[in-house]
């Protein structure tokens, strides 16, 4: 638990660099990429997937027709990440008011 703790801001720092900059990249540049950046880190435990989402929203994904290879898994995942964090028109109405 301690280790998981002491490593969760570099475990946040790979899931962050995956959203922003692997999103658009190939399935091998992602994974090489990955461990590139696990090895520099000095992280050897790693799983993206489950870091940034549950197993039951993977479920429901997989129930809707998402097929379950980790390509597929992953893009929703960002898809998500980056509906969830980023709303330019929410940002715009907050300016506004």
């Amino acid at each position: 638990m301690d280790q998981e703790l002491q490593e969760l801001p570099k475990r946040v720092l790979i899931a962050a660099g995956f959203v922003a900059y692997l999103s658009q990249a190939p399935e091998d540049v992602r994974h090489s990429c990955l461990t590139e950046w696990r090895e520099f880190l000095g992280i050897r435990n790693f799983e993206m997937r489950r870091f940034l989402c549950t197993e039951s929203e993977q479920l429901i994904w997989k129930s809707e027709g998402l097929p379950s290879d980790d390509l597929s898994v992953e893009n929703a995942i960002v898809i998500l990440q980056v509906r969830n964090h980023y709303n330019p028109c929410k940002h715009r109405e907050l300016w506004l008011f």
